[in-house]
């Protein structure tokens, strides 16, 4: 048998080998791609040609959505992008008093919680802790 043959042989069977290997984790990806695809499906969402995303480890009182609402107006304001072109997301999130994740939390959630006392918040309207979700306007 001549080297050459050997050579090749060894390099068919080694391509050979090593795309067998590979199969399975062409599967997995596949599989992860397809689950994350469906976990991810908000994002489609996001469409805006100007995208941030905004970091909320803590509440302060509101702060982290001032600079949302910056963002948005000076994109409006200084740069003349319509609303539609502007896509913003905040992540809430942390633990303990100062957490930012009840900023997402429903009014009723707020009184069963009794998250105005836990976060030590008061209603401006009525200066006991809030039962209500302080930083959530509709935009009517």
């Amino acid at each position: 048998m001549k080297s050459s043959d050997k050579k090749s042989r060894r390099k068919f069977i080694g391509s050979v080998l090593g795309a067998t290997a590979a199969l399975p984790l062409a599967k997995i990806s596949a599989a992860a791609t397809v689950e994350m695809d469906t976990q991810d499906k908000w994002l489609t969402r996001i469409n805006g040609r100007h995208k941030c995303l905004f970091d909320f480890p803590k509440h302060k009182k509101g702060a982290g959505l001032v600079h949302i609402l910056n963002y948005i107006a000076t994109y409006q304001n200084a740069y003349g992008v319509d609303i539609g072109d502007i896509s913003t997301v905040g992540t809430f999130y942390s633990i303990g008093p100062n957490s930012s994740i009840p900023m997402a939390f429903t009014d009723d959630m707020w009184a069963k919680y009794r998250l105005g006392e836990y976060l030590n918040l008061d209603d401006p309207q009525t200066k006991k802790p809030a039962v209500r979700n302080l930083f959530y306007e509709t935009l009517d």
